[in-house]
């Protein structure tokens, strides 16, 4: 294309939009961006899947403010959409990539650049500067020269990528039956820019067209169709920047994704354009979250929150938009979709940084559905399982991996000194329970104890203040209340305080957290607790492991604490 198309009428859905674009576009590109593998089951089931939930709004829920930002691997962003990687974008326009950039770093999007871009990384990355709310990855295939993966890698890390995505579920191209039918290949005029000098040095033209060759033959003639999860080690070698890898559809994938050393994990299925009759992405991401419980992010192509996704990924539509109206209609479609979850999320009640509100308690299940799944049981963001205690008032999330630990509940029982009187706190008038465990605890399965979370609700004299924010209104209160209750001298155990934050719930609620960490002579353990007051009730939730095993729970404890909550007491209770 020499000139950007203009829509013929104003569009109000991706569907009109992609009716609008794809007449604008030669034969053989249209089908190349709408093609899929064979019969094209995988590619239709990519959509009909989400006809097969139905989202259950909340009502009486304060929605004067909805919040769509959210953190991905340290990177801020306005909004939880990200562009996938898409090969050849000037094909739809004569700025390609670097009008797609430009419109993601405006909006607070990110980008992930194929490696068969037809700009330059370097380039692209100058049209996302790290001044703004705008995510630069690159995608990376494992190339049969390794040499050439690895400077490619190296030339994104020093142009201010801040990932590399690898893509391992295109060993080989799928068989594209448009493709064929159409004789694409990449246009003489575009060239992969990334790839200009291995074309070259193999004496190929560089718009990689050679003698009675076409784009999918060319394709597999560059990747490496050896590659093993050792290939991740080999890429952490080469890079100090995160690497998540794209194409996991199999749980059993992504937990050997993470053993490899992944930090992230995109579920994918090509778009229906690899291996045709594959489960849609949608359908094995709740699977894919209970087996990564939370160790990492999951990013999904097309998305879902609800079900277990940090992000989601969008293709087409970034590209129907760019051949309508280049760097603006890539805008138009990213502000379009970002307005459209903003007013989707003040439906359903459905609020907060971060999407902690975004969980599957929002979908509504059909029969067949609800017969195989525990409603009591749903699965929030990153692979986590809420429990409810409707008798004790309150609810919290926990890995998926995790279970009731009774030997947790045992041990903790005949050491809950927290929960005991104690003369350093008079006002509260701390009165032991018949049972003196916790609630409920939950721990790794075959745990000894010490890694688990658990709550524990203490009844409290009338005297005692509504706010648990009472017993340490500053670090200083809280270390005081750490070393009388907490610590014991004489079995040289000592509690230090690391940092101390609070937050408060629509009801006006004060959650105080602490982190701290427990030591004696023998062994050190890190906790953090969340403390909060409803009624004459004081409820705890603690999250414990080994002081080693810190910095590789923080995230997942981080979740559990901001995701605690109470429900309001009844006088006297």
């Amino acid at each position: 294309m020499s000139s950007p198309a203009q829509p013929s009428k104003p569009w109000t859905s991706v569907d009109e939009l992609e009716e609008q674009a794809v007449p604008h576009l030669p034969a053989s590109i249209a089908g190349y961006y709408l093609g899929h593998s064979e019969r094209g089951v995988t590619v239709r089931d990519n959509v009909t899947a989400f006809t097969r939930w139905r989202l259950l709004p909340r009502c009486m829920v304060d929605v004067s403010t909805v919040n769509t930002s959210c953190t991905i691997l340290g990177s801020n962003l306005l909004m939880p959409i990200l562009i996938a990687p898409m090969a050849m974008q000037r094909m739809c326009h004569p700025d390609g990539e670097l009008a797609v950039a430009r419109a993601a770093a405006s909006v607070g999007s990110g980008m992930i650049l194929s490696t068969m871009s037809t700009a330059p990384l370097a380039d692209v990355a100058e049209e996302l500067p790290s001044s703004t709310h705008a995510l630069k990855w690159f995608q990376v295939y494992v190339l049969s020269r390794r040499d050439v993966t690895a400077h490619m890698v190296k030339e994104a890390e020093a142009a201010g990528y801040t990932a590399i995505v690898v893509t391992v579920d295109a060993p080989r191209l799928g068989k594209r039956d448009i493709d064929d039918k159409l004789h694409f290949d990449i246009p003489p005029h575009l060239s992969l820019a990334n790839l200009k000098a291995l074309q070259e040095e193999a004496g190929r033209p560089a718009s990689g067209h050679s003698q009675g060759s076409g784009f999918a033959a060319y394709f597999t003639s560059l990747i490496d169709p050896s590659l093993t999860w050792d290939c991740i080690a080999w890429l952490k070698s080469v890079t100090r920047l995160p690497i998540l890898v794209k194409g996991v559809l199999a749980p059993d994938d992504a937990r050997a994704a993470i053993r490899a050393g992944s930090d992230g994990i995109v579920v994918s299925n090509h778009g229906g354009r690899q291996l045709d009759g594959t489960p849609s992405a949608l359908d094995v991401l709740p699977h894919v979250a209970a087996a990564v419980a939370g160790r990492v992010p999951i990013l999904m192509d097309g998305g879902c929150l609800a079900l277990g996704a940090s992000a989601v990924l969008i293709g087409r539509p970034v590209l129907w938009g760019l051949t309508l109206g280049g760097e603006e209609g890539v805008r138009a479609v990213l502000s379009t979709m970002r307005a459209e979850l903003e007013l989707s999320m003040a439906l359903l009640g459905a609020l907060g940084a971060n999407f902690s509100g975004v969980t599957s308690a929002i979908l509504s299940f059909f029969p067949d559905t609800a017969r195989s799944l525990r409603l009591d049981t749903i699965y929030p963001i990153q692979g986590f399982q809420r429990w409810r205690d409707e008798a004790a008032g309150f609810e919290l999330v926990f890995p998926s991996a995790w279970s009731a630990d009774l030997s947790v509940r045992r041990r903790l029982a005949e050491d809950a000194s927290w929960q005991r009187p104690s003369p350093g706190l008079p006002p509260l008038g701390l009165a032991p329970r018949p049972s003196r465990g916790p609630v409920v605890a939950f721990g790794p399965r075959g745990t000894t104890g010490e890694e688990n979370i658990s709550v524990i609700v203490s009844r409290v004299g009338p005297s005692s203040s509504d706010s648990a924010q009472s017993l340490f209104p500053d670090e200083e209160g809280a270390q005081a209340f750490l070393d009388r209750v907490v610590a014991r001298p004489s079995a040289g155990i000592t509690a230090a305080l690391r940092s101390l934050r609070t937050r408060t719930d629509g009801a006006g609620r004060v959650y105080t957290t602490m982190d701290f960490l427990v030591s004696s002579p023998r062994w050190q353990r890190a906790n953090l607790s969340t403390y909060v007051m409803s009624g004459q009730s004081l409820y705890t939730l603690n999250c414990q492991c080994s002081a080693q095993n810190a910095s590789d729970r923080a995230r997942m404890f981080q979740v559990v604490t901001d995701n605690f909550a109470v429900a309001p007491r009844a006088p006297g209770q």
